[in-house]
């Protein structure tokens, strides 16, 4: 009896949240879960229930940077397996969906957004259809703002700082570390 009302508590617990979930989800995606044998799975689904990704073991939670307001969405999922956290990007506008491959994401800021790849876990800058605009070579990179963006980069003596333009040309650089923009 008690395995029941804990089962019980539970599942209304999950669906709470899950619910709480959706409602941070745009209207285009949403998060759909069913079950297999005993095993719960998660995917991203278009509202005519295509699936954009294979289904995953673990919660994907949408997060509150760009719901409703803007024209993206931002996904996260965890893997407590291998203690791995992923993100992804649904841009509605142009229907842009970049799969779990990215480490961060930053919201897209003057049509262009900071990312870093989970592969190299440097940064780049990505368009709202996906393609990369500045290649991922950077340590950090912030939002654009007023055309420029400041990003880190790795030296032989630590970390340097520049503002970039947004074709990725250094457009000034942090004098303290002593580079010249030609050797950056």
């Amino acid at each position: 009896m008690i395995r029941i009302a804990l089962k019980f508590c539970i599942s209304v617990f999950v669906l709470q949240y899950i619910f709480i979930a959706s409602a941070l989800v745009k209207d285009d995606v949403y998060v759909k879960q069913f079950q297999i044998d005993e095993d719960l799975f998660y995917v991203i689904c278009t509202q005519d229930g295509t699936e954009l990704h294979e289904p995953l073991p673990y919660f994907i939670s949408p997060t509150s940077e760009g719901n409703m307001k803007n024209d993206y969405q931002i996904f996260s999922y965890y893997n407590p397996d291998s203690d791995d956290s992923f993100s992804a990007v649904y841009v509605e506008s142009t229907h842009y969906f970049s799969g779990f491959i990215f480490n961060e994401i930053h919201g897209f800021s003057e049509e262009l957004a900071a990312v870093s790849l989970k592969t190299n876990q440097k940064y780049g800058y990505i368009a709202p259809d996906g393609k990369v605009v500045i290649p991922f070579q950077w340590e950090w990179a912030e939002d654009f703002k007023n055309g420029i963006a400041l990003i880190t980069y790795e030296t032989s003596d630590g970390y340097g700082n520049a503002w970039i333009d947004k074709t990725g040309e250094i457009v000034s650089i942090d004098l303290q570390w002593g580079y010249s923009i030609q050797n950056s």
